[in-house]
């Protein structure tokens, strides 16, 4: 083996006084043109860096050292910035893609960057805010603990959603503010039944509910019951960003969907019977003909479609949105938001996924 070059040694000593081959010991030789010895490939100062200029965060021009010396000496602004967004990450409540004003893109190339290097979703998720959902689109979170219904009992039919007071909201989405909504505050009810119906109101998003334009309708119980609100606003975001949507129970099923939930029903009746087998019962005791024709009665009946309504990824998140809602910051950063989920994420259905 060759003996290791001057440059080899620096960056030795480099990676050892800055604790490895990381981002420092990358810093600190790139300026000089250095490349690694050859045996070192992942997660050595040549990877790194090549992955950072990769996603923009490193000039892939060698600057001069007095260049280089500078940029850290001197702190700028965006630098700092730079620093704040990628040790601190962006942790709220609702879903948000790429297209959010606030969209961290520090946080989210650094997101990219541990993905391709091999490091696991809840990692990624804990030490940048960022993870790729079911639909294998990148999602960020932004604050919905602060969000309240205005004027609360006086709000006017088809009134803008200006009703609703949410400023991590409009200013991640500006136009969402101008959304139709009618939201219907229930102050006729006795306040202890109203508490106890906080959290359980109804609403819909409807795409073209309102003149051909999108429309939320919610019933509310208290100027903080928004716990519906923010489950329809989830699918505006969804539409807007193209990610997988919800649906209706009594809505149709979209190509391919049935024939995918009789074929897993159909295994779940043929699967073995066992105690720890939540599909396991008696009746499930059938030849395949017997339970080609029991799934597919079972799909397209009420019960079926509501089964496969909760399992649109869409609503899923939707729901994992309303679950998340109150958490402090150091409770969601602990929870990774795959965990939020009610539907195991092998059993979603992903649907009308917009491709970038």
């Amino acid at each position: 083996m060759a003996e290791p070059s001057i440059k080899d040694l620096a960056y030795r000593t480099a990676a050892g006084v800055f604790g490895g081959p990381v981002d420092l010991a990358t810093m600190v030789m790139r300026p000089f043109g250095y490349k690694t010895p050859d045996e070192q490939v992942f997660g050595s100062s040549e990877y790194i860096g090549k992955k950072m200029e990769d996603v923009g965060l490193v000039s892939s021009a060698r600057s001069p050292l007095t260049e280089f010396i500078a940029s850290v000496a001197v702190p700028t602004p965006g630098g700092i910035a730079k620093g704040a967004a990628l040790a601190a990450p962006l942790i709220g409540g609702m879903f948000v893609g790429k297209g959010a004003k606030t969209w961290d893109a520090l946080a989210a190339a650094k997101a990219k960057m541990l993905a391709d290097m091999g490091t696991d979703a809840r990692t990624i998720w804990k030490e940048t805010g960022t993870w790729k959902g079911p639909d294998g689109k990148w999602r960020q979170e932004i604050d919905d603990s602060a969000a309240s219904i205005k004027d609360f009992g006086k709000n006017k039919d088809e009134a803008m959603l200006t009703a609703l007071e949410h400023k991590q909201l409009f200013n991640a989405y500006p136009a969402q503010a101008y959304t139709r909504a009618r939201i219907t505050s229930q102050t006729n009810l006795p306040p202890h039944l109203q508490k106890t119906l906080i959290g359980k109101g109804e609403g819909s998003y409807s795409y073209t509910g309102y003149n051909g334009e999108p429309l939320i309708e919610a019933t509310a119980y208290s100027p903080k019951d928004t716990s519906v609100i923010l489950h329809e606003l989830q699918h505006a975001v969804q539409q807007k960003e193209g990610f997988a949507k919800g649906g209706s129970p009594q809505g149709p099923y979209a190509k391919g969907e049935r024939d995918f939930l009789i074929k897993q029903n159909v295994l779940k009746r043929l699967s073995p019977i066992d105690q720890t087998n939540p599909y396991a019962n008696s009746a499930y005791r059938e030849t395949p003909e017997e339970a080609l024709l029991s799934a597919t009665q079972y799909v397209d009946s009420e019960s079926g479609r509501y089964d496969a309504y909760r399992r649109f990824a869409g609503e899923a998140e939707a729901r994992a949105t309303q679950a998340r809602m109150n958490m402090t910051p150091e409770q969601r950063r602990a929870m990774f938001p795959e965990e939020s989920y009610d539907v195991p994420i092998n059993e979603l259905i992903i649907r009308d996924v917009v491709n970038d």
